[in-house]
């Protein structure tokens, strides 16, 4: 994600389809049968939720601070 999402810093692109990196996931998981965590990073539940309260004021102002990526 960090490529797909600042292409100019790194100065590479790729083709990944990022809208499938969550579904993806969840195949996996089921076929292996291991959950994934709450808090993972990009694809678990909680990935995309803000609960500070300065964190929340901030967010709620310009959001791409915080969220450089749509949680699709």
């Amino acid at each position: 994600m960090a490529v797909k999402t600042r292409p100019d810093h790194y100065g590479i692109t790729t083709d990944i389809n990022t809208a499938e990196i969550g579904p993806s996931s969840r195949l996996i998981s089921n076929i292996f049968g291991f959950p994934i965590q709450f808090n993972k990073a990009i694809t678990g539940q909680n990935a995309f939720r803000h609960s500070s309260g300065i964190h929340q004021d901030a967010f709620l102002k310009e959001r791409t601070t915080f969220e450089i990526m749509h949680p699709g």
